[in-house]
């Protein structure tokens, strides 16, 4: 119900309010108070159980390891898209910026531009968890495709540049 009160966000004049207004508002008061003290607390005070075992295997290839673990959250969060943070246009040059929206915060393209950094984020991290990424671009006949390969590998280090440049921004 805080929102009501954010003045950018509500243009409503107070002398503009009807006595249902009025009545209405109080009662979503009323019930906002009785959330606030019973469920929410409830939920606010309630702390994660987070139990994270880690083997001595599990470090020997981390980065592979971690792969495994954070490859389907990306999927998770990417598919679920409650919200988007906004990724800069130099990091998603092909789309680019584009109008400004009616609030000034964003641009036209910037969910565009988010879903091309999460489907990068994603593909990067399935790559990851491929332990033999390397035969993808070696034939007995013609040996290593040398090109490919170092095409291949450096988009995985742009998404591991997105990941790292992101990386507070992904959570839903």
């Amino acid at each position: 119900m805080e929102w009501k009160h954010d003045k950018s966000y509500w243009s409503v004049q107070d002398s503009e309010y009807t006595k249902t207004d009025k009545f209405i508002e109080r009662i979503c008061d009323i019930i906002q108070d009785v959330l606030n003290a019973t469920v929410n607390k409830m939920i606010g005070d309630r702390e994660r159980d987070v139990k994270v075992r880690i083997d001595p295997y599990d470090t020997w290839s981390m980065d592979h390891t971690l792969a495994f673990i954070i490859h389907p959250m990306l999927v998770q969060l990417r598919d679920t898209n409650h919200g988007f943070f906004h990724p800069d246009a130099e990091d998603v040059p092909h789309i680019g910026k584009g109008d400004e929206t009616d609030f000034g915060h964003s641009d036209t393209n910037a969910q565009d531009r988010y879903n091309w950094v999460m489907d990068e984020l994603v593909w990067t991290f399935e790559q990851l968890k491929n332990d033999n990424d390397y035969d993808l671009f070696y034939a007995e006949v013609s040996g290593w495709d040398k090109d490919a390969l170092d095409a291949h590998n450096q988009r995985i280090q742009n998404g591991l540049r997105l990941f790292g440049r992101y990386y507070r921004s992904l959570w839903d």
